[in-house]
């Protein structure tokens, strides 16, 4: 937001650990002044909510929210903050190419989201729609694949498929032996007794010492319709994952 001009910004954020948390280190990480605004998600509507998102005069709104965020939408167009009048940012939990198609025409247009992960590439669409004609949506697709390809190639090292043996092999396959970037290949030379590194279509791929992914990748995305959001790949910003 702070790149974006924005110096004042209110955070309106759902009251739960998700809400609450990505409010906290959103605020923490704004430069500017900011007010948090937190609302009860199951509320019949959000007019006392927003009357206080505006109150603060805000020049930039980030809404962190699920579902409830079309009814949160309208009530700040009502009250003349909308997307068309200050700056909106979303989250992953609100991002969607179908919630706001019957908000008025083209509100949307400019307003951003955030979305951890990398861009689906062509070529993992097209397996996805070999198995899923219908699938519209790739969040989190390729993260899931290499899940699934780590977890594979973690049980063909410690030649079992119990929980102990694929968590205990999972760190050993990501990092420090020979790269390989697909299952066919980094089987082969698991089987000729190679060390590998599996980097997989989500990039680079390595644990902390919990056991935990240390390098993560977050999106920007960008609606150019109320129904239509775009990425671009210089909006993709990979980094170290903060100690918890």
């Amino acid at each position: 937001m702070a790149a974006n001009g924005a110096k004042n910004a209110v955070f309106l954020n759902l009251d739960d650990a998700y809400g609450n948390g990505l409010a906290k280190y959103g605020i923490a990480g704004f430069t500017g002044t900011s007010t948090q605004v937190v609302y009860n998600p199951q509320a019949a509507e959000f007019s006392a909510d927003v009357s206080k998102a505006k109150a603060a005069k805000p020049d930039a709104i980030a809404i962190i929210g699920f579902d409830e965020t079309t009814k949160v939408l309208t009530e700040l167009i009502k009250q003349g903050i909308g997307p068309n009048k200050v700056k909106t940012y979303l989250v992953d939990g609100n991002l969607s190419s179908g919630a706001y198609k019957d908000l008025p025409k083209n509100i949307m247009k400019g307003v951003k989201a955030t979305l951890p992960g990398v861009f689906t590439n062509d070529e993992l669409k097209k397996r996805l729609l070999g198995v899923d004609p219908k699938l519209t949506d790739y969040s989190y697709a390729p993260e899931s694949y290499d899940a699934v390809v780590l977890i594979a190639l973690a049980a063909e090292q410690g030649k079992g498929t119990d929980g102990t043996t694929i968590r205990d092999n999972l760190a050993s396959v990501s990092s420090g032996g020979t790269k390989c970037t697909t299952f066919a290949e980094c089987k082969t030379l698991i089987a000729a007794g190679t060390d590998i590194d599996y980097d997989g279509v989500s990039g680079a791929i390595e644990f902390d010492a919990n056991g935990d992914p240390s390098v993560a990748t977050m999106g920007v995305y960008e609606y150019v319709a109320n129904d239509k959001y775009e990425a671009r790949a210089a909006e993709f910003i990979t980094g170290a994952v903060p100690a918890a």
